[in-house]
């Protein structure tokens, strides 16, 4: 039999990643959900509209303008900014996304603005999670201009939604 040292190695072994890495890494936890007011939407994008790049400004006051007649707004954020995933009664915390959407036997996604604050990467992720949430109910998206302009990723929508 071979001799076999009983002291450890001298070698730095990595245990775990490092706090700073952790630190930096978010995790997405799912999203948060919930109808907000008709009367409620001009004044938000307008806000929205003045904190963005210029290149959005003209979606945002399209926006503000669409006919909501038989239309359903929808604030959506992540779960972790909201107190946790779900559907709520009231806003739970600002609206990272708004999506407006026509319900029906498919859901038609027919506007959607991301607040300038928000990530566009965790939007996109935000908005995915809220339309498979709804399975198995399927969404028809006629948004794709907005989803251009606001950053979003068209490849990974378009995973989820009726083409």
């Amino acid at each position: 039999m071979g001799l076999q040292s009983s002291r450890p190695s001298q070698e730095p072994k990595i245990v775990a990643q490092s706090v700073a890495e952790d630190a930096t890494t978010k995790k997405f936890e799912g999203h948060a959900c919930w109808l907000l007011r008709k009367a409620d939407l001009p004044q938000m994008v307008s806000e929205w509209a003045l904190a963005s790049p210029t290149h959005c400004y003209d979606a945002f006051h399209s926006l503000a303008a669409t006919d909501l007649t038989n239309l359903t707004i929808w604030g959506l954020t992540e779960a972790s900014l909201a107190g946790g995933r779900g559907a709520y009664m009231k806003p739970a915390a600002a609206s990272q996304l708004i999506v407006i959407l026509l319900p029906g036997e498919v859901n038609t996604i027919q506007r959607v603005a991301r607040s300038p604050q928000a990530d566009p990467s965790m939007a996109t992720d935000v908005l995915c999670d809220w339309i498979v949430s709804m399975i198995p109910k399927r969404c028809k998206f006629l948004a794709a201009d907005d989803v251009v302009v606001f950053g979003l990723d068209m490849a990974r929508v378009n995973r989820v939604v009726l083409t």
